[in-house]
């Protein structure tokens, strides 16, 4: 099947001028494929974005992202008369030969020949903006699709203008290519950087636990943590002269991640990819296409350098370059809701880009040890189980080992109401996940004191997501049957109480039955006792 080469090149072309993305898809097999539908859903760095998508041209792809000649039809829901209106009034010399009996092929022509070609008249990146506008607001749809962060679309290969409507600001017209699934990123004049942290325990819209890219995550001490750094490279990327970029001897990149002490940076793990469509990844290697710097000289935990990132292989308009990488979650970790900070800002050239921020959460559960009286006790063993471990005795199966062991202080403190607590009265577990355990008193400080029933203890903690640039929230609960309490930090912490001395029956259980036997055998005997007298005075009168 013959191709139609030139508007294949005139295709790329137009995706690279216009920030296209459009990943390439081998698609041979009918020779119509415009009823393929593909997946079309929002790159990591178009929150806020709401893109509506026209069908210009529905055809089947052929290599990379160009069309077959022959299969070249006006989408389905395309009013052929009001478009070639709406192209002849915008721009009457450039469409001049084309006439209302004017076939999709024919239009498709005049794009490669007057809009792509270089050194034509209408080939610069703001004419071919404008005549995404025209398309766009012609009225020649019928229907359209929505594509937003919230949701995955449906959109047949062939030829698309999208509206991107960003929460503020004016919308903006593009052009896209689609031969296969798309990841759409906004069209912008300027880089934009996202962070994120992988968050193991996030959930899909059915509530399954499947994992996910977020911005707040709960590990523990000793986990590697992932992180990833989205770079969206502008749409001017490749013009030599950029909006965000005062300085133009080259598109330079610098990235300054800002880590807590409580997370250590692992550069061995720092990998870096260039992601375009319709192109292999592009893998970045050091130091010939970027350093890292480690401790560098401003407060920063470290430094990726990526300089005249407009001459990488894959540097295109809408071309994402992400850094992924680890940090071990440390000693110095705090816990609670005020989680462990991680920035990243971006500089291009002397520009300054702001980033984003996430945070790695620590959960903590502490308990104090006193006996009757409220004193300090020292010399007890605490543990959480899972709930199925115990038995009907209240103690843990033989066998099961516990989810977590309560580790007891080293040093004396005294608490914020002045009581003074010794060493191995208080007892901490860190790390711990939400969920329902067992608190067990495996050990007695003494065996003069009485066992204690195992607590139920229900924690909950619920992520929220920000829409700023701000780390995500966390919310932490209790169960109020546990009576332990979250304080202001977002610790879990309570009392645990040990009695001594003899402990009595309550109402309703088997001493108290043995009471009431008692008193009923003595009123009965009194009853006897009496009779017996009278009957024995009465023969005594006789």
């Amino acid at each position: 099947m013959k191709k139609f080469k030139k508007l294949a090149a005139s295709m790329l072309a137009l995706v690279m001028a216009l920030g296209m993305v459009a990943p390439a898809m081998a698609a041979e097999g009918d020779p119509y494929a415009g009823n393929d539908p593909k997946k079309a859903s929002l790159s990591t760095a178009s929150t806020g974005h709401q893109f509506t998508v026209y069908q210009l041209f529905k055809a089947a792809p052929a290599d990379g992202s160009s069309l077959k000649e022959n299969t070249i039809e006006w989408g389905d829901s395309v009013i052929p008369g009001t478009l070639i209106e709406a192209l002849k009034r915008d721009f009457p010399e450039a469409f001049e030969s084309i006439t209302a009996e004017s076939s999709a092929q024919d239009v498709a022509k005049v794009l490669h020949d007057k809009f792509e070609t270089p050194g034509s008249q209408f080939s610069s990146v703001a004419n071919n903006a404008a005549l995404a506008k025209t398309i766009a607001t012609s009225g020649a749809f019928n229907t359209s699709v929505l594509v937003t962060d919230k949701n995955t679309q449906d959109v047949l290969t062939g030829y698309c203008v999208m509206v991107d409507q960003p929460t503020t600001g004016e919308p903006i017209y593009m052009l896209r290519t689609v031969t296969g699934d798309v990841k759409i990123a906004p069209k912008d004049s300027t880089s934009q950087v996202t962070k994120e942290v992988w968050d193991e325990d996030k959930k899909n819209a059915e509530g399954e636990v499947v994992g996910g890219w977020s911005d707040g995550a709960i590990y523990k001490v000793g986990d590697d943590v992932n992180f990833k750094l989205t770079v969206a490279l502008p749409d001017d990327i490749k013009s030599g002269k950029w909006t965000n970029a005062t300085d133009t001897s080259g598109y330079n990149i610098v990235l300054h991640d800002v880590q807590s002490e409580g997370l250590t940076f692992k550069p061995e793990s720092v990998v870096i990819t260039v992601k375009a469509a319709g192109k292999p990844d592009q893998v970045l290697t050091s130091p010939d296409l970027y350093t890292l710097i480690e401790s560098p000289e401003d407060s920063c935990t470290f430094e990726i350098k990526i300089p005249n990132a407009q001459e990488l292989e894959n540097a295109a308009p809408g071309a994402l370059i992400e850094i992924t990488y680890q940090s071990q979650v440390n000693e110095n970790a705090v816990t609670g809701t005020d989680g462990n900070s991680n920035k990243v800002d971006m500089n291009v050239n002397t520009d300054v880009i702001p980033g984003e921020e996430v945070k790695v959460f620590e959960l903590e559960l502490d308990v104090n040890k006193v006996d009757g009286d409220g004193k300090p006790l020292t010399g007890a063993e605490f543990a959480l189980y899972n709930p199925d471990d115990i038995g009907e005795d209240g103690k843990p199966i033989e066998g099961r080992d516990p989810v977590y062991v309560l580790t007891p202080s080293t040093e004396e403190f005294t608490d914020s109401e002045g009581v003074a607590w010794p060493a191995g009265s208080r007892f901490s577990v860190k790390g711990l996940k939400a969920g329902t355990y067992m608190l067990v008193e495996t050990k007695k400080p003494d065996e003069k004191y009485n066992d204690i029933a195992p607590i139920e203890v229900v924690i909950t903690a619920d992520k929220t997501e920000t829409t700023g640039p701000e780390g995500g929230k966390l919310t932490i609960t209790v169960n109020q049957e546990s009576k332990l309490t979250v304080d202001d930090d977002g610790v879990i912490n309570g009392t645990i109480v040990n009695n001594q001395g003899l402990q009595l029956p309550e109402t309703g259980g088997i001493g108290t039955t043995i009471f009431y036997i008692l008193g009923g055998a003595l009123a009965v005997g009194a009853v006897v006792l009496l009779i017996t007298k009278r009957r024995v005075g009465s023969s005594d009168d006789e």
